[in-house]
């Protein structure tokens, strides 16, 4: 196709004109059309859109520098800055396209994408010009139709006057293509609107009052209704069906419009649903928006944190913020306070991201994860590491060192039968009586290091207290110090009963002891039992001083004591026990003075499919820390020993995953496999030290395997993905 006398004429007609210039506003473009030989034929505004600044003229630069094909469309650079961009639309005819250096950054698509796009528009529009006078144009309008769609939907990027410049484009292409005086659209959304295009006067005069001939239709699609119509068309023979065809790409233009405003108007929502605490700062430094997750993490409502500065909110954002830095900033595990009185920080991974307009820093986006849980159960496990590997060392000790002193008091008893009985005995009374002490000392210590093994049985523990109130109330006698029990209903539990009358009877005998030391009048002691979901929860707290600063974080290390004569060994060993109980026991102080020991005990849970996590293992240092660790992330475990497969105790039970820790042969490999098999929805794991073979036979049988030395977090991360597996 080359350009003859008779396009130039329609080239520079005043509705051909009007809609390069709808495409040029369209997409953000500056465009120049030429000839040949360098005639300018159209040029659109030389301001730019976004900021309004005067483009530099491209017209001198023709020297075109390198060349390529966009969609089989010779295309040429223009300048270094890729600004600039030239493509030929048919012989004889080029196009400048270009854009302003603020659109890199802010427009998408880029300028060759929207160029290659206003290209093929006007292209085809050149050519559906010179067919209407061959009647080949139906199916060019199709074509078109379809390039329109295109230049639509890459409009909708959620600028405000989108609709606008999508429905001029339809209506200039409806001028051109009919040879209309004018042409509308009227649609109904959240109210009625219209936009005219072509000789507004007379289009209006014939919506009024019905002067002139004019086409229209009407179209539903979903919620949206449209009129669509032009005024005196010179072509008619197929204006009815073009008409209907662009009818129904504005209905999908308001689809897509109102698509933006519902993802606008949701923005709340969308950010509101994400499990991270979101903060959106401004300019200014002061939170403009934050999600339900931050409110949850800050215990504070939206109104009274919005409009406040983030830099009266401690946390490393603070400087980071207050330095303006130009890129996004991130750390893990931080100790995040909700208020300077705040005894218990969460702990958070966060980052914080600026928020760019024009270049300048417009504000920051500051993303809280809370990840105090997992900061937990680490510190639970280090904790369960740390126990574990002490019980070993001081069972060990005490034993080394409970036969020699056994052998000194045997001899030191054989003394007292000898002569000179009463120049000795003194002496001898005292060695035995220390010797006592450091034997009792040992056996605490023993119990500290390894508790003794429970014997659980059903426990009514109403029933347990009241039988037990006589014992505690003793411990009060000779004071003014009253015992009462307070108590409602609750489950019974499994627990042993000689060691839970040591662990109450310890505390209630330190709380008299504390009430007394510090003379308090009318001093009680307090015992309550109450039940909260699965759990039972004993109290004893007391009306004395309560607890000094940097005491409670204390209270449960071994050797630490603030009595005069105390070993520092008594709650040592009340943790031990409880913990050896699958509970939990924390002390506290009471608001209005007093001190609070709180016990926690599980009920008995359901065997069967009620466990979670089957710990098949004969390493007490690495079963111990990891069965605790997983209890804290309220997973059902239950322990076995390698022994009890061969006695068949698993067959009760049916876990969600086994993990199986020790020496694997080839008969273990071949009684793992069989297991593995009888349990298909069983997700299997064998932690050991093995061989490559024996890896690879497992791995072929899709079991997970971790080889030794392996740390507790790395075993606890496997069962975690295993299990989400396992749930979808």
């Amino acid at each position: 196709m080359s350009i003859s006398t008779e396009d130039h004429e329609f080239l520079k007609s005043a509705r051909w004109l009007s809609f390069l210039e709808c495409t040029a506003l369209g997409l953000q473009l500056n465009l120049t059309i030429v000839s040949a030989n360098g005639n300018l034929i159209f040029q659109s505004s030389r301001i730019c859109s976004i900021c309004e600044n005067q483009l530099e003229n491209s017209l001198p630069i023709l020297d075109f520098k390198s060349k390529e094909y966009v969609d089989g469309r010779e295309m040429t650079e223009l300048d270094t800055d890729n600004t600039v961009i030239n493509f030929q639309l048919v012989p004889g005819l080029r196009m400048i396209a270009q854009e302003c250096l603020c659109a890199k950054e802010t427009v998408h698509p880029t300028l060759k994408d929207r160029g290659a796009i206003a290209a093929k528009l006007i292209t085809n529009f050149l050519i559906s010009f010179k067919h209407e006078f061959n009647c080949g144009q139906r199916a060019l309008e199709l074509s078109i139709l379809r390039q329109m769609n295109h230049i639509v939907l890459s409009l909708f990027h959620g600028e405000t006057d989108a609709l606008k410049r999508s429905f001029e484009l339809i209506l200039s292409a409806l001028i051109i293509l009919l040879e209309a005086e004018g042409s509308w659209v009227q649609f109904e959304n959240s109210q009625t609107e219209i936009f005219i295009k072509g000789d507004e006067f007379l289009v209006n005069a014939y919506l009024t009052s019905a002067e002139g001939v004019a086409q229209q239709v009407d179209i539903s699609y979903g919620q949206f209704k449209c009129n669509l119509g032009v005024l005196s068309p010179l072509v008619k023979d197929q204006s009815t069906e073009l008409i209907s065809l662009m009818a129904q790409e504005c209905a999908i233009i308001l689809e897509i419009d109102n698509l933006f405003k519902l993802l606008n108007n949701q923005l709340a929502r969308v950010l509101g649903g994400v499990n991270s605490g979101i903060f959106l700062v401004d300019q200014r430094k002061n939170i403009t928006y934050l999600n339900k997750a931050a409110e949850k993490l800050f215990s504070k409502s939206f109104v009274n944190l919005v409009g406040v500065s983030m830099l009266n909110i401690e946390g490393p954002w603070v400087s980071i913020i207050n330095a303006e830095i130009t890129f996004p900033v991130s750390g893990q595990m931080e100790s995040l306070k909700k208020d300077q009185e705040d005894e218990n920080p969460c702990w958070v991974d966060w980052q914080v991201s600026p928020i760019f307009e024009n270049k300048v820093i417009a504000g920051w986006l500051i993303m809280l994860e809370d990840r105090s849980d997992y900061y937990r159960w680490q510190s639970a496990v280090r904790k369960a590491e740390r126990f574990a590997t002490t019980s070993m060392m001081v069972g060990t000790l005490a034993h080394e060192l409970r036969n020699p002193l056994s052998a000194a008091k045997g001899l030191l008893q054989l003394m007292t039968r000898k002569r000179n009985q009463e120049q000795t005995q003194g002496y001898v009374d005292l060695v035995l009586r220390e010797i006592d002490r450091v034997t009792r000392l040992l056996n605490e210590f023993l119990l500290l290091g390894k508790p003794a093994s429970i014997l659980p049985e059903p426990l009514d523990l109403v029933t347990f207290m009241e039988e037990l109130l006589p014992l505690l109330e003793g411990e009060a006698i000779g004071t003014d110090i009253q015992v009462l029990f307070n108590y409602e209903m609750v489950a019974h539990i499994n627990a042993d009963a000689g060691q839970l009358t040591q662990v109450i009877l310890n505390l209630v005998r330190n709380a008299v002891q504390s009430l007394v030391e510090n003379d308090i009048e009318n001093g009680i002691v307090k015992i309550s039992l109450g039940q909260v979901n699965n759990k039972v929860r004993v109290c004893i707290e007391d009306n004395g001083p309560g607890f000094g600063p940097g005491v409670i974080d204390q209270l449960f290390t071994p050797f630490f004591t603030t009595k005069e004569r105390g070993t520092g060994l008594g709650l040592a060993i009340v943790k031990a026990i409880i913990n050896n109980h699958d509970g939990e026991v924390e002390a506290s102080n009471r608001p209005q003075s007093g001190a609070v020991f709180t016990i926690t005990l599980p009920t008995p849970s359901i065997e069967g499919k009620e466990v979670d996590v089957a710990l098949i293992m004969n390493d007490k240092v690495l079963s111990y820390p990891l069965e605790k660790a997983l209890k804290v992330l309220d997973y059902r475990v239950k322990v076995f020993k390698i022994s009890d497969l061969e006695k068949g105790n698993l067959s009760n039970v049916s876990p969600k995953i086994i993990l199986f820790e020790g020496l694997i042969d080839n008969n273990k490999l071949v009684e793992v496999v069989e297991i593995h098999r009888s349990r298909p929805e069983t997700n299997f794991i064998v932690l050991g030290d093995f061989s490559d073979k024996t890896a690879q036979s497992l791995l072929i049988k899709n079991i997970k395997i971790l080889k030794k030395p392996i740390e507790i977090n790395q075993i606890i991360s496997t069962i975690k993905n295993l299990e989400i597996k396992h749930t979808n």
